[in-house]
């Protein structure tokens, strides 16, 4: 389903541990990847794009040569970020089926800080796309390929894009790798204080019968475990509590949700998770 990944790396400390876990992905089809080094436009003038793209050669083939001893046919590129729409063009004429970007380490606010590689990917999202969490120790990764899918968290409003990302699960599913699925609906508590508190028990009969249908839906493929969590509360903050409590190995959701409009930056709710969650994020875009 992912035969061709993108790789767009940006932040230099973590290009060793990303790609050490890029493994991970070969039981999703993975055979080829593209690994694109980003300079900024800053780094490119510090010094002339030609010296700049030379001090990166030597460590690009080594890049190069971690991937293809994981059985990935590789290309190797480096190039000035200097436009989101300059990146995401070179994403789409590469042909690639996932992009895989890092955040880097945690803040002392709780919340990882986007690099401008990955904050242009994520705003335009043209691909389904993985953002890896660093763990900031390069060591325990190298030589072995990342868990990504011995627990998935699902968490889904029931609008068309989390339909489309639940297409993928399936996928992902159908791939024999997954171990344990989690299907999480957040009854919103503002949409439902305080004119419609009284209809509470209803909204969440229904929505129950809808993560069970879901269920039904993913049930005796390969062997895995399904569990359903129906929750009340402020949505963005339940799904952080639920991911803490449940340490799900990858979150798969759709970037964009219910009666958001395609400008907002990836929907509150997934951005976010994205700024503020610690699993692997697989965050795939509205169908157009």
């Amino acid at each position: 389903m992912f035969e061709k990944i993108f790789v767009a790396l940006e932040t230099k400390p973590a290009d060793h541990e990303i790609l050490s876990c890029m493994g991970g992905l070969r039981s999703l089809g993975a055979r080829e990847a593209h690994l694109a080094y980003f300079l900024t436009v800053n780094e490119a003038f510090a010094a002339s794009f030609e010296v700049a793209v030379e001090g990166l050669r030597a460590d690009l083939a080594g890049l190069k040569e971690k991937l293809e001893e994981q059985g990935y046919k590789v290309e190797a590129q480096a190039a000035v970020a200097s436009t989101a729409s300059e990146i995401n063009r070179r994403i789409r004429a590469a042909n690639a089926s996932l992009v895989v970007v890092g955040t880097p380490a945690v803040t002392l606010g709780r919340e990882f800080l986007f690099g401008g590689v990955t904050s242009a990917i994520l705003h335009h999202q043209v691909k389904p796309t993985l953002v890896y969490r660093l763990q900031g120790d390069i060591s325990p990764f190298i030589g072995r390929a990342c868990d990504f899918f011995s627990h998935i968290l699902f968490p889904t409003d029931f609008s068309a894009n989390a339909d489309t990302a639940f297409a993928v699960l399936e996928q992902i599913v159908k791939s024999g790798s997954v171990g344990k699925i989690t299907l999480l609906h957040v009854q919103d508590r503002e949409r439902i204080e305080p004119y419609l508190r009284g209809r509470l028990q209803e909204f969440m009969e229904i929505d129950q019968e809808r993560l069970d249908n879901l269920k039904q839906r993913l049930e005796g493929k390969n062997g895995v475990e399904i569990d359903t969590v129906l929750r009340y509360g402020t949505t963005a903050s339940e799904l952080l509590k639920a991911e803490q409590e449940i340490c799900p190995s990858l979150v798969v959701m759709g970037s964009q949700g219910r009666g958001l409009v395609k400008e907002v930056f990836l929907g509150s709710v997934s951005h976010t998770l994205a700024r503020r969650g610690t699993a692997h994020l697989l965050l795939v875009p509205i169908a157009r």
